[in-house]
């Protein structure tokens, strides 16, 4: 049960926040942040509790009464207290966008604004429409709408003062609730946090990118008045805000390229000076036919890489472009890796159906992907990442340090993490030492590494395999990179570490469709020149006529959202091409059933008024899907909606899903429509009681059976031995 919480929670959070920032930022504010606080803490109790609701509302518009709370007290003493202070001000014209205003008005406020406009409209418009046709119009009158609408003052104060706390744009005070509630864990306070930013300047470059990002992130950044602008822009001094200034232009030139301007975007796009950034300019400079010069970029990105991901875009693409191949690094890499048939039983999970067939062969194995090198990572420099006076936590809700991004951790740390990075010429201590640290520091909330009851054992057994295999060093030289440059490092390992008689090896699993991504290209490079060896094991899934395949269709409420539920399943098993066993039955959803819902599907509320509860068949349900591969026309509306059913009975429901939909795309890509309507128009099959559930389940197994067909070709369920029969054994009812 959660607590209950004071009934001024949130000013008490504020006044933390602020004191915070008194204590350890105030240098970092200019006058108009200093008079903010200054004010503030002026003001009466009852108006600062009416500043922090708004700052802690959606939107920056509201009405008096939409700020009725029991602990304030004394509001209508405190509002004209705000408005001489500016934390809050009257609609006047012109105080916001028209569009703004318009989404914060009701329908009946906006068909008023329109009426006063001389703008006509369908009394049936929806309030997009009147959205839309409010936004063009000019402000609406002093007198109209808006006349008791209120705007928060203020508000570039506090999006600043949020910023120098959280280190990002924060429209809330979410997180400090989310603490108390003991949702949200956080690291035990520190004496001491280290400054954010180096000074005030370093602080205000910052802050420009980060809020430019905010805006485009929310589509609300006008990507002209950026190029326009591209000389006013502040030099960041700060790897995070030079990452925040790269990501920006790569988005604008992206966008710029995507709208056919290709001048702006280049002109963007040589403003950068990282990945993916270079690599974007030399494809969209290949692609405007000035191949010397994209050739040049590449020669130079060859000679003096950024990051091995560019490093490899780059030897990629030259191979590709310029010489000839048919195949680049990583279709290459993908294309003669070795083959593997699995059983089609495990499809959605390929890498437990590798690790089974290593079993067979007395190879033990382990799906570790990042979660072992994070760990060995984290361990390692527990105290430089997490405890030193100068780790870069800045407040208490930081579960990692903020410098990981580039170079900067490393280059703080050097001396230390070279001492702890000489521990692996002596595996066995350098394990002793992490073991100790994770004994001391297990379950401690930070955001490095997962803590799980395998995570000794893991570690223990890779150390020990590869001391004994003498690749001390290469552990090394890994946790090396990674502390040199941890984004680019922390993710991309491979899915499999297995244990042999010759030490540790990895292996990538991919199964039909995937494809191998550059970082993952390149953490298995630097495994390999690390000292261990690494495959890539491509997964070719096996028919098996054995296995049973459940194919089923769910009628429901609505479209999705935890507010809809499930009114019939209906379902059937397949086994060697032929239906053995049905499903079906109605379940009363324990809400109303829409009209229009009732007029798609024919179910009524009344036809399942008596009908079970989901409760009441789950057990039967899961022993009929039990050991299946559940099929449906759109698996992951079906499978979503069934897993949300049972995920209220707080149970898991876990099965591989295959999806004739999205199959049928694959193995038919001719057809113009794959709409299981459609589909079975085309094969002639029958499709009587369309959007019943047992109907379209049958239907679905049919274009499934087709699509099995195009798969293993002649065999089983070849199309002169697609057979749907009447079920063999009773009906589940």
């Amino acid at each position: 049960m959660l607590p209950v919480l004071p009934p001024k929670y949130y000013l008490d959070h504020f006044r933390d926040l602020l004191g915070f920032l008194r204590r350890n930022a105030w240098e970092l504010c200019e006058e108009r942040e200093r008079g903010f606080i200054e004010d503030f803490e002026e003001l009466s109790e009852d108006a600062q509790c009416l500043v922090v609701r708004m700052l802690n509302r959606k939107g920056r518009l509201f009405r008096a009464d939409d700020l009725r709370y029991a602990e304030i007290t004394d509001a209508a003493r405190a509002w004209p207290e705000l408005e001489r202070t500016g934390f809050v001000q009257g609609y006047r014209e012109g105080a916001v966008p028209n569009a703004e205003l318009a989404a914060f008005l009701g329908k009946s406020e906006l068909q008023s604004w329109l009426r006063a406009a001389g703008v006509e409209f369908k009394k049936s418009a929806g309030k997009a429409e009147l959205v839309a046709r409010a936004s063009a119009l000019g402000a609406p009158a002093v007198n109209g709408p808006a006349t008791d609408v209120l705007v928060q003052g203020r508000g570039a104060e506090i999006e600043y003062l949020l910023f120098l706390y959280f280190g990002k744009i924060q429209r809330s005070l979410s997180l400090y609730t989310l603490r108390d509630l003991g949702i949200r864990r956080v690291r035990e306070a520190r004496a001491e946090y280290r400054p954010r930013f180096q000074d005030r300047e370093d602080a205000r470059a910052h802050y420009f990118f980060a809020a430019k990002v905010d805006l485009w992130n929310r589509g609300e950044a006008d990507p002209a008045f950026q190029v326009q602008t591209l000389a006013e822009w502040p030099v960041p001094r700060s790897e995070a805000a030079r990452e925040l200034r790269e990501s920006l232009l790569v988005a604008l030139g992206q966008y710029a390229e995507a709208e056919g301007r290709a001048d702006d975007a280049l002109r963007f796009f040589e403003l950068c000076a990282a990945h993916p950034g270079n690599e974007r300019r030399v494809r969209l400079l290949h692609k405007m036919g000035r191949v010397d010069e994209a050739r040049q970029e590449l020669d130079r990105m060859i000679a003096r890489p950024g990051c091995d991901e560019e490093l490899l875009f780059a030897e990629d693409f030259l191979a590709r472009k310029y010489e000839g191949k048919r195949r680049g690094f990583l279709s290459e890499a993908l294309h003669s890796a070795r083959e593997l048939q699995v059983s089609e039983s495990y499809l959605g999970k390929p890498e437990l159906g590798v690790r089974d067939h290593l079993k067979r062969e007395g190879i033990e194995s382990v799906h570790t992907e990042n979660d072992l090198w994070n760990a060995l990572f984290a361990l390692s420099f527990w105290d430089e990442l997490l405890n030193a006076d100068d780790a870069a936590i800045h407040n208490p809700f930081e579960r990692a340090p903020q410098d990981l991004g580039g170079a900067e951790f490393y280059a703080r740390f050097r001396e230390r993490i070279e001492t702890r990075l000489s521990d692996w010429d002596q595996p066995r201590l350098a394990l002793a030492r992490l073991l100790e640290t994770l004994k001391r520091h297990e379950g401690e909330t930070q955001d490095l590494l997962r803590w799980h009851p395998g995570l000794a054992p893991l570690i223990t057994d890779f150390v020990t395999s590869a001391a004994v295999s003498g690749r001390g060093a290469g552990i090394a030289n890994v946790l090396r990179a990674m502390a040199r440059s941890h984004a680019d490092r922390r993710s991309g390992f491979p899915d499999l570490v297995v244990f042999g008689a010759e030490g540790p090896r990895f292996i990538e699993v991919k199964s039909e469709g995937d494809a191998i991504k550059a970082r993952q290209l390149s953490q298995m490079r630097l495994l390999r020149e690390s000292g261990f060896d690494v495959e890539i094991l491509r997964v070719n899934w096996a028919p098996d006529p054995a296995q049973a395949y459940v194919v089923v269709d769910v009628e429901t409420t609505g479209a999705g959202g935890t507010q809809h539920r499930v009114t019939e399943i209906g379902a059937v098993k397949i086994v060697d091409g032929r239906v053995v066993d049905e499903f079906q039955t109605r379940l009363n959803p324990g809400r109303s059933i829409p009209s229009f819902i009732t007029k798609l599907t024919g179910i009524s509320n009344a036809m399942v008024a008596d009908a079970p509860r989901f409760a009441e068949v789950a057990d039967r349900f899961e022993a009929f899907t039990d050991g299946a591969i559940f099929a449906a026309h759109n698996a992951r509306f079906d499978y979503g909606f069934i897993q949300s059913e049972f995920a209220r009975l707080d149970r898991a429901y876990v099965r591989p899903t295959f999806c004739t939909c999205q199959n049928a795309r694959k193995f038919f890509p001719k057809l113009e429509s794959h709409g299981l309507k459609n589909l079975c128009q085309h094969f002639g099959i029958d499709l009587e009681s369309h959007h019943r559930a047992l109907c379209d389940a049958k239907a679905a197994a049919e274009v499934l059976l087709r699509i099995q067909a195009a798969r293993w070709g002649a065999g089983e369920a070849s199309p002169q031995n697609i057979k749907v029969t009447e079920p063999e054994t009773s009906r589940s009812r």
